[in-house]
């Protein structure tokens, strides 16, 4: 899938977002945050971080259901526990899988 990707950023600030926007509907396709190692957030517990992601994939139209975990990993920062979850779903473009991921940085949703 090709898209625009657009960078969000207050100059001097580690924090920053990357927007993917598919340039034919104008959807957002892709979102990221980019935090500082050292920067605070919560340190949920795996199942609790789970169900943050997988609550954001339905609020995004996904249907967890049709899809598969594939992979999860857990990340100690200095002040906060990241997560990433991937999840896949066989056959939709000749037989190519589809594939959503989402990460929880201290807490809230972040890629």
């Amino acid at each position: 899938m090709r898209f625009w990707e657009v960078r969000f950023y207050k100059p001097g600030e580690k924090e920053e977002f990357f927007v993917g926007v598919d340039p034919i509907d104008g959807s957002v396709v892709k979102l990221e945050r980019v935090l500082a190692d050292e920067a605070a957030g919560e340190n949920l517990p795996r199942d609790e971080a789970f169900n943050e992601a997988r609550g954001f994939l339905i609020e995004q139209g996904y249907r967890p259901s049709k899809f598969r975990m594939v992979e999860n990993s857990m990340k100690r920062r200095l002040n906060r526990v990241d997560y990433e979850f991937s999840w896949r779903r066989s056959g939709e473009l000749e037989n190519a899988p589809f594939e959503v991921e989402v990460g929880i940085q201290g807490g809230r949703v972040g890629t």
